[in-house]
């Protein structure tokens, strides 16, 4: 079969493979990779309650009123204050290429994932494939 030929082939298999499905999630990771802490910052405003006690002037005070005494006034304000927080947050680490599998329901048939109807859809372009001495690898997730 010319190179043409074989191109075409592997171009309506992949374009079969990916119909009405522009995701990736037919593919699995055989292992549990974990997750990971990541220490991330971000930058905080919080209000802060400020009090200040100030000298306002004078009363009467003492025996008969005949003394004066200080009259302190209270004053009560808030400030805005600015600072950088740390934090935690936990990301799942990637499954290594090693360790991509199809999904349940899917079979991997030369390293693309194709549902039981479309392989069945394509059975006579994966026995050409076949013949031609293209190991397709056929493994059921």
């Amino acid at each position: 079969m010319s190179e043409d030929g074989k191109q075409k082939i592997s171009e309506s298999l992949s374009q079969n493979s990916t119909a009405g499905r522009q995701d990736n999630t037919h593919w699995c990771c055989n292992i549990n990779p974990g997750t990971e802490a990541l220490t991330r910052t971000r930058q905080t405003t919080y209000a802060v309650q400020r009090h200040s006690r100030t000298k306002c002037g004078y009363s009467d005070c003492g025996l008969f009123g005949w003394s004066s005494c200080t009259k302190w006034c209270d004053n009560y304000w808030t400030e805005l204050q600015y600072g950088v927080e740390t934090y935690l947050a936990y990301q799942d680490r990637l499954c290594p290429a090693a360790n991509l599998v199809c999904c349940a329901g899917y079979i991997t048939v030369i390293n693309h994932c194709f549902t039981y109807e479309e392989v069945m859809n394509n059975k006579d372009i994966l026995e050409i494939i076949v013949a031609m001495g293209i190991p397709i690898n056929p493994t059921m997730g």
